[in-house]
């Protein structure tokens, strides 16, 4: 779907254009903020200690499922404009998936605690239980290679193309960084590099120019 094939009707919600972006961000971060509110009766469940506590539980798994409904029946197209086809309608499916890959991935660190009852924490270095880790390895391990070969089975030239575009400009960015960083490091003039900081900016950047691929054509 290109730049010109986008409907002007009045009171659609062009993708690309600037109302589209604000709704999907504010979907985005409502949903964000839903999540582990969504996930919450899973983690009280594992605690309850009585009645009143499968209560409390019950009512935030009905609120949440109905707060996931209205979640789902407002979420914004974030195909940019995919037509209704059969092909489009697995685009939106594999994009559920994509979504719900990084709660799935991040549920055991949510789950459980530290030795001493810490909170894990993701974004660190710190070292983790095997318990959570090999959960989070197998839903990465086997969902992303899945996801990337349906995806690029099912997108047509024009979404190859901005993917295709979105890698390189992150490949360049990666292979700039990297031995920059490393070599800075080595003589003392930043710290120890991270992968995942590389990880997270490539991320970014890719879908970034993913992004402007599609609207600028």
């Amino acid at each position: 779907m290109t730049k010109t094939d986008l409907s002007d009707a009045p009171g659609e919600v062009v993708p690309g254009s600037a109302r589209y972006w604000r709704n999907l961000l504010l979907w985005a971060v409502g949903l964000g903020l839903f999540l582990p509110f969504a996930i919450l009766p899973v983690i009280l469940a594992r605690k309850a200690d009585g009645p009143l506590d499968w209560l409390v539980i019950a009512a935030i798994g009905i609120a949440s499922i109905f707060v996931g409904r209205i979640f789902w029946r407002t979420a914004p197209d974030f195909t940019m404009g995919e037509p209704r086809t059969a092909r489009g309608i697995r685009m939106r499916w594999i994009l559920v998936g994509i979504a719900l890959l990084g709660p799935l991935a991040g549920y055991p660190l949510i789950a459980h605690r530290g030795p001493n009852g810490e909170r894990l924490d993701l974004f660190s270095n710190a070292a983790l239980p095997g318990s959570v880790v090999l959960p989070m390895l197998g839903v990465w391990c086997i969902a992303i290679p899945l996801l990337v070969f349906l995806v690029r089975r099912n997108s047509d030239d024009f979404m190859r193309s901005a993917n295709d575009f979105g890698f390189m400009v992150g490949g360049q960015l990666f292979y700039f960084v990297a031995p920059v960083w490393w070599l800075a490091w080595r003589g003392g003039f930043l710290p120890r590099p991270d992968v995942m900081i590389l990880f997270i900016v490539t991320l970014v950047v890719v879908n970034l120019a993913n992004l402007w691929k599609r609207h600028h054509g």
